[in-house]
């Protein structure tokens, strides 16, 4: 690579086809293979955007880029698209979902708890709900620990609750639906309902005074500790002798999203060009075998993560060191991958459904 040439591109400057480039640089214009690996070099000196033919300059590096720092922003990149494709195909999940909602009931507002949302959105399959509650009967299944079962649990349900209302925010700024959070209640005498004021304000206080006599400090906490059962048996023995919730068997909280007849038709015929020969099935297939290996994929890097920090020393040297440590324990253990892969197929792909 020639210094000097180099030192005169500029950020922002926006150069017509390689060709060009090449002669502005003083390299040889290549093809095939040989153009793939010039372009991979010149990238350990400079970034660009590729529009069409044309080249436009966004960064010229002090250092020349090592191939490790190269892997690393490929790794990136690709991550980015992945990530990318995956909020497409949910924004489309999402607004066909609606659609085929009003055309059902005829109503334009949709209330849904984000695991009911985790299924109709084929985030997961149906094992996933049906199991979540019932860790012993899916260890007795697929022969995969309890403890190991609540990791999987902790790891992928925030993951997959910020896809969706990373999802759900981008369509609200984008007005084509309304939405927010609401507690639901399932009663003796009414059914299931929307909670009133009163009652959401007791929930809360029976809550507060849970977590007080368990001595923690955040519901996370509760989680992280897999107290989650203790938590729920005192709260009920609180609900059991209060007046206000005398009629509440339960309580949860549920997304309320609202849209409209008119954008509703809109944005179905956006999806339909936006498809072209893909059917909303083959969609649903695609976003349930991204988010299967999504999973795959980040419990790969959180291995990774955790045996560099730990030197890739022997993992039975630690466990004493990682008795409290339920992330870490999990992830160094030499079943990890292997328990993920059996985990993730039962509750994630639809092709294990059943």
């Amino acid at each position: 690579m020639n210094t000097d040439k180099l030192k005169q591109l500029k950020k922002g400057m926006k150069i017509k086809n390689y060709k060009v480039l090449c002669e502005f640089l003083e390299e040889e214009v290549k093809d095939g293979n040989s153009k793939k690996s010039q372009l991979k070099e010149w990238q350990k000196y400079f970034n660009w955007k590729q529009i069409k033919y044309s080249f436009k300059i966004l960064e010229i590096y002090e250092n020349k880029k090592s191939d490790e720092e190269l892997l690393i922003k490929d790794e990136e990149r690709v991550k980015k698209k992945r990530n990318g494709i995956y909020k497409i195909f949910l924004k489309k999940l999402i607004v066909d979902l609606l659609y085929s909602h009003k055309t059902e009931t005829c109503k334009y507002e949709v209330s849904k708890s984000i695991t009911q949302l985790f299924e109709s959105l084929y985030m997961v399959n149906k094992n996933y709900n049906k199991y979540k509650n019932n860790l012993s009967d899916l260890k007795e299944e697929i022969n995969v620990d309890e403890e190991f079962l609540h990791y999987f649990y902790t790891t992928t349900y925030p993951n997959m609750k910020n896809a969706i209302d990373r999802a759900l925010k981008e369509l609200q700024s984008e007005r084509v639906i309304m939405y927010h959070n609401a507690m639901m209640v399932n009663t003796v005498n009414e059914g299931m309902r929307f909670a009133t004021t009163d009652e959401r304000s007791q929930i809360l206080f029976l809550e507060y005074e849970t977590l007080k006599s368990m001595n923690l400090k955040n519901i996370k906490q509760v989680i992280v500790q897999k107290k989650m059962k203790t938590f729920k048996r005192i709260f009920n023995n609180f609900m059991f002798e209060d007046k206000t919730l005398a009629n509440v068997i339960s309580y949860f909280t549920v997304y309320v999203i609202t849209f409209h007849k008119e954008i509703g038709e809109v944005q179905n015929k956006l999806i339909k060009e936006l498809l072209k020969d893909e059917n909303i099935e083959e969609i649903q297939k695609m976003l349930n075998e991204t988010n299967h290996n999504k999973i795959l994929k980040n419990s790969k890097n959180r291995r990774n993560k955790v045996l560099k920090k730990y030197n890739n020393l022997n993992v039975d040297i630690f466990n004493t060191l990682l008795s409290d440590d339920f992330k870490e324990k999990n992830e160094l253990s030499n079943d990890y991958l292997k328990k993920m892969d059996i985990t993730s197929k039962k509750l994630i792909d639809k092709n294990f459904e059943n």
